[in-house]
């Protein structure tokens, strides 16, 4: 029978095979109270999904994560949503290993906790369980709901339902990725600023501060300092990368930074901006990426550098630019060969500035 998932996972020999393709298994999820302002009827609302390896000789481990649907927004339909952030939040993969004829359940605790790591303050959660693995499984779910909204009066079952989840096979994503987004080597745009969008213009030595090793300083303008000054401004300098959905990542990725200029802020994606207290010479400031902030597909890398004022009107806006190096191996990250899981367009961004949230008004 299946046991439930257990806090420490099964210490078995891990079969390391990176196959090219992989078996995954989606399976919808509705756990939790719902009250009237959900489209689900007022209830409690129970899944448990059980997992079965049916080799009879094979060890098998897969992996499993919750993707969260989030509901799209009332709009009229000559609205276009294309390229807005409309998707829920998507956890990172938990590994588990069954022996041969082992069976295990992932069910509401499990669930709700993997909710609550993504940023889920409610009590209850729709969206998918993902299980990939390299062999093919046994997956049903099981779905039951009672009319009242609290544990303790949850003692009814109104509705039972089993489905067995059919598998579909996807390109696995078992390459590491090894990037080199330092300026200099990686293609930095600014994004917001003067003449954005286009390409950031690479500063050759000698004419620049000195760089960090094996990058070089970017900038709005073409050099340091043989430019008259300009009114006050802000500029968005942003690199993109594709990640493949089965990446795994455990610690956070650390990028040193040199800057010249009023004030300089730091964002990855859509998360909250920080200040960042760099300098233009020395050693560099370390900052970090927290690895919940990466995701599948397309990421971002955004600085923001105000311009400083020089001198009394209209004397302002002194050379400014910024220098980083940030070199990282990303396990299973690569969206390349025959891991290749399709990867979103790094084409220019639009003319507008990043989502991130400032951090000060």
């Amino acid at each position: 029978m299946a046991g439930p998932l257990p806090t420490e996972l099964f210490k078995l020999p891990v079969d390391t095979t990176k196959p090219c393709e992989e078996f995954q298994y989606a399976a919808k999820v509705a756990s939790g109270p719902f009250g009237d302002e959900s489209i689900l009827t007022p209830g409690r609302y129970f899944t448990a999904i059980n997992i079965h390896n049916p080799s009879t000789c094979k060890t098998v481990t897969f992996r499993w994560k919750l993707a969260v649907a989030k509901q799209l927004p009332v709009s009229s339909p000559s609205q276009d949503l294309a390229g807005l952030s409309v998707g829920g939040e998507i956890s990172r993969f938990q590994r588990v290993t069954l022996r041969p004829d082992q069976a295990v359940e992932i069910d509401n605790p499990n669930i709700l906790e993997f909710f609550k790591i993504t940023g889920g303050t409610t009590g209850n959660v729709k969206g998918f369980v993902v299980i990939e693995s390299p062999c093919e499984l046994d997956v049903v779910a099981v779905y039951s709901a009672s009319s009242t909204q609290t544990a303790a009066q949850a003692n009814t079952a109104l509705a039972f339902h089993t489905e067995r989840v059919p598998a579909r096979k996807i390109h696995s994503c078992h390459d590491d990725l090894i990037l080199d987004l330092s300026t200099g080597k990686a293609p930095w745009w600014i994004v917001f600023g003067i003449g954005a969008p286009r390409l950031a213009n690479v500063i050759e030595p000698p004419d620049v501060w000195a760089p960090l090793p094996g990058t070089k300083w970017i900038s709005f303008r073409t050099s340091f300092p043989a430019q008259p000054p300009v009114p006050p401004n802000e500029t968005v300098y942003q690199t993109c990368f594709s990640l493949c959905s089965g990446f795994e990542i455990s610690g956070p990725l650390q990028l040193t930074v040199l800057a010249d200029g009023g004030a300089i802020e730091f964002g990855v994606n859509d998360s909250p901006r920080v200040p960042v207290a760099a300098t233009f010479s020395g050693p560099g400031t370390n900052v970090t990426i927290p690895p919940t902030q990466l995701k599948p597909g397309k990421n971002c890398i955004s600085f923001w550098v105000k311009d400083g004022t020089i001198g009394p009107p209209p004397q302002s806006g002194g050379p400014t630019g910024l220098d980083v190096r940030a070199i990282f191996t990303i396990p299973r990250g690569s969206c390349s060969g025959c891991a290749c899981c399709g990867s979103d367009s790094l084409e220019p961004p639009p003319p507008s500035r990043p989502v991130g949230t400032p951090s000060e008004a």
